[in-house]
């Protein structure tokens, strides 16, 4: 007999329930679908009361002529204890098969039975019936303690503990698995156990350890798993690192302007200024208190022990015996319970010129994020110094051309003062208080300081007015926002163009592969609110990154084998991630939802991609996969659409599984882009030469009534290939749209290549002009080994400033574009080699963009170069920015870049 386990869920005994046979072998009646289940019936065997387990069924034609399936639903005695997960397509083609997920979850124990229901447009079998099954036994298993608190740990050190699984039911469980650990500190926990049932009133003991990396609450869940395929069920572990750390004040201890043979006093604190108690140990001075310094009275008896923030104080004196500077160091033992011995030290100087002010300033700029219209928003102004004399700061005010919105609730204020090894903050505020351009609004904060080096400083403040989209901080999707115009309310002037980090994306396996293939590229990063970067890389993974450069958490999707370039992910509001995948080399593609700590949340394997209307067949490769960039409306849902004019949508549910609907489809037109939303969520999408618009599905998912029914026919520039879109619609600040076509004189990928540049009005589809950029010749490679210059023109989708400007890549370089005209702005193109990628904007406009060269590049508005960074591998992918200005992009060297 099959046993079970899980945390307080009670069990009763098991049986198995009879099988009922399947339909297959009604014979055909004419032109007829016959539909089927496999297995048939679903037996999910075991499983705990209250514990579920999802088990697929796949849904199938062997007809002769496509299957339509109705509402799917289950009736039966324990209807209650099963649940259906996912859809059915609208039609499913003959010879052809759909997965569905089904769920048990038993409520009491025994056998437990049910049918599934579906109805079809099959005369032989109108209604599929397929029977359920499972039983839920009696076993109890109850882990103690839960949860499992360490209390307080020294960081660095190691403390074990044992959870204890007992089975308080009748019956043996099944063995239990013991997963990873999950969670924010998941890296600070380990466990031994070896999987085991457990028997009636029998225990399995795991011996858990902790070893906390870093001051403060630790957390994390360990799974248990209780039967085979079964969701498991998650334990709390908890702990607190804890650290001892003894602060000297004031540090240094300064005396000045002391007569010779004249003894000048000063009192040190000494404070524990860490989590846990220390003992210390001995204070002294390390030149043992020879002259001119000396150690006098101190307020206890030494060794002495001190709890978090408690403190000693003790007295120096100083007499100089000659007009030089002196100098000395007080230096002091201590230890925290269990740790190692640590030394503290203190400098005092006596009548020596100090270090001057060293001013610093955090952050370098402020930037209010987005805002709303009425909304006030404070951000503190931290002034450091690590000098050691005071640090002045006078005439602190807004320079006169700031925006209204910014403002000092404290005024301009004469003076600060900035104490040596201190801080000091002010406070600025933003209010906006009417909507109306620009949508990002820029101030300076100005000040005067003794600091040689910053004796004028300035520093910028920065604001986004928001509206109703989701996205309201980091670079949460490809191109930033459903606007897809690639600009961010980051202050980006303070960047220098230094790699602070990079990280490996791709396994060393790959470079060789990526590099000189224009077929294989790396897809760009998103960054959320908080500064984390998401990537996917090479070898099937999606990762998170954080702004130091450290890996967060990795989790597997699949290796998208037939086509070789990974996703952009795309973050909503609620922090979670949605990602799609290429194909898996079986005709599979995936659209993976995770949650922000990695956890996958749902994998859906929908056929969207719907055959070829104008050929009688479904034709080779119909299951191709995902090719778009989704975007995330005011209302939630996840648009996409597939390779043939369909217009797809997700609607996330309670469990966490996605509900497909599709809406408007045209005639088959090939691989289309991504899709941009405006704030109505009436969305607008483009398929080879074809765009067009489509309502919010609230108002009925249907074209546009000002658009052509059949869409907007976008020109070709010339050639006998014709026009094929290959890049992204982008709107202005008014909402006029710009898209690329590319059009070929022989093909598509080789010389006399042409990108053409397009102004549509999104509300009608009326061209509004095009502008032809230059066609070009693939060149030679000028210089870096390995590496070849893509002839696939058109794949830079447009950037576009506040101002109208467009930038937009092409295959001899960067181009400005006039976005009432579209005539090429003096001074471009930048650069005389192929930009494939879609540039993006900072804050301060200046434009971001990599080049096939291996060089990354930053550009002022009138073209003029502000820096560049190079790397080993080609740049086909598009930057991001990060919430501080930071920019990410990845080189096909396989190496995410962060840039500061």
């Amino acid at each position: 007999m099959h046993g079970f386990s899980r945390i307080a869920f009670v069990l009763s005994a098991l049986s198995f329930a009879s099988c009922n046979c399947g339909h297959n072998g009604i014979p055909l009646q004419g032109t007829d679908p016959l539909p089927y289940a496999s297995p048939d019936p679903l037996d999910f065997g075991p499983v705990p009361v209250n514990v579920l387990k999802a088990l697929p069924l796949t849904v199938g034609n062997k007809g002769n002529v496509p299957l339509v399936p109705g509402k799917l639903s289950i009736s039966g005695p324990n209807a209650g204890d099963f649940a259906i997960a996912g859809s059915l397509p609208a039609a499913i083609p003959i010879a052809n098969s759909a997965p569905l997920s089904i769920r048990f979850q038993p409520s009491a124990a025994g056998v437990r039975n049910a049918v599934l229901l579906i109805p079809s447009n099959s005369s032989a079998i109108p209604m599929l019936q397929v029977p359920l099954t499972g039983l839920g036994g009696d076993v109890a298993i109850v882990a103690s303690p839960q949860p499992l608190n360490f209390g307080d740990v020294l960081v660095n050190t190691s403390v074990s503990l044992r959870l204890m699984l007992t089975n308080q039911g009748k019956t043996g469980s099944d063995p239990i698995q013991i997963g990873a650990f999950t969670g924010p500190q998941a890296s600070d926990f380990t466990q031994t156990s070896t999987p085991a049932a457990i028997p009636s009133m029998g225990s399995l003991p795991i011996q858990v350890s902790f070893t906390p990396t870093a001051v403060g609450p630790a957390s994390a869940s360990l799974a248990v798993t209780l039967c085979n395929m079964c969701q498991p069920t998650n334990l709390n572990i908890i702990g607190e690192g804890v650290a001892g750390a003894l602060t000297f004040v004031p540090s240094p201890v300064s005396f000045q302007l002391i007569p010779t043979g004249t003894t000048a006093h000063a009192s040190v604190t000494a404070t524990n200024s860490g989590t846990a108690q220390i003992v210390v140990a001995t204070l002294d001075l390390q030149s043992q208190q020879s002259a001119p310094f000396a150690l006098g009275s101190v307020s206890t008896t030494l060794p002495v022990t001190l709890d978090a923030g408690a403190n000693f104080t003790f007295d120096v004196s100083y007499t100089p015996t000659a007009a030089t500077g002196d100098h000395d160091t007080i230096e002091a033992t201590w230890a925290a319970s269990g740790g190692a011995p640590a030394t503290a030290l203190d400098d005092v100087y006596g009548n020596e010129t100090l270090n001057p002010c060293r001013l610093t300033i955090s952050p370098p700029s402020v930037n209010f994020g987005n805002v709303q219209v009425g909304q006030l928003v404070k951000k503190q102004l931290t002034f450091g110094n690590t000098g050691q004399e005071t640090c002045n700061l006078t005439n602190l005010k807004l320079d006169p051309s700031s925006d209204p919105a910014f403002t000092l609730p404290a005024g301009p204020q004469a003076s600060l003062t900035v104490p040596a090894a201190g801080t000091a903050q002010i406070e600025v505020d933003c209010n906006v208080p009417a909507a109306g351009t620009p949508t990002l609004r820029r101030g300076s904060l100005s000040f005067q300081s003794n600091d040689v080096n910053r004796a004028s400083a300035t520093v910028t403040l920065s604001a986004y007015l928001g509206n109703k989209s989701p996205y309201s901080a980091g670079w949460p999707k490809w191109h930033n926002d459903n606007t897809d115009r690639g600009q961010s309310e980051s202050d980006t002037a303070n960047l220098r163009g230094i790699p602070v980090w990079t990280y490996p994306v791709a396994p060393a396996s790959s470079v060789s592969t990526i590099t000189g293939n224009v077929a294989t590229y790396m897809n760009s990063p998103v960054v959320g609110a908080d500064g984390t970067v998401y990537q996917t890389t090479l070898d099937g993974k999606l990762i998170a990154v954080d702004p130091a450069g450290s890996l967060v958490w990795s989790a597997p999707i699949s290796s998208p084998a037939t086509d070789p370039h990974p996703a952009t992910p795309i973050i909503a509001a609620d922090g979670t991630l949605f990602l799609e995948s290429g194909t898996d080399g079986n005709g599979n593609a995936y659209l993976y939802h995770f949650g922000a700590d990695g956890g996958l949340l749902a994998a859906v394997n929908p056929p969207t991609d719907l055959c070829n209307p104008n050929t009688a067949s479904s034709g080779a490769g119909c299951p191709d996969g995902f090719d778009v960039c989704p975007s995330i409306a005011n209302s939630g849902l996840l648009f996409d659409g597939d390779d043939f004019g369909a217009t797809v949508t997700y609607t996330r549910n309670a469990d966490g599984t996605l509900t497909e609907g599709k809406g408007t489809v045209l005639n088959w037109q090939g691989e289309r882009v991504a899709v941009a939303i405006d704030d109505a969520d009436n969305s607008y999408w483009c398929s080879a030469n074809l765009c067009f618009g489509v309502t919010a599905p609230a108002a009925g998912f249907q074209p546009i009534p000002a658009w052509p029914s059949s869409g907007v026919t976008i020109p070709t520039s010339g050639g006998s290939a014709g026009g094929f879109i290959n890049s992204d619609l982008a709107y202005d600040r008014d909402h006029t749209g710009w898209l690329i076509v590319e059009a070929a004189g022989a093909s598509l990928f080789g010389n006399n290549a042409q990108t053409t540049v397009v102004a549509l009005d999104p509300t009608n589809g009326a061209i509004q002009w095009t502008q032809n950029l230059p066609a070009f010749t693939t060149p030679t490679n000028p210089g870096l080994a390995g590496v070849i210059f893509s002839a696939d023109f058109g794949n830079s989708a447009p950037a576009i400033a506040d101002d109208g400007t467009i930038y937009v890549g092409n295959g001899d370089g960067l181009y400005a574009l006039d976005g009432a005209t579209g005539a090429i702005k003096p001074g471009f193109p930048f650069l005389s080699a192929d930009v494939d990628t879609a540039p993006a904007i900072g804050g301060d406009g200046t434009i971001f963009f990599g080049c096939s060269d291996g060089s990354f590049y930053a550009i002022h508005p009138d073209g003029t170069q502000r820096f560049k960074v190079v790397t080993g591998g080609r740049i086909s992918a598009s930057p991001a920015i990060g919430p501080d200005g930071t920019v990410f992009f990845v080189s096909d060297e396989g190496k995410l870049y962060a840039i500061q």
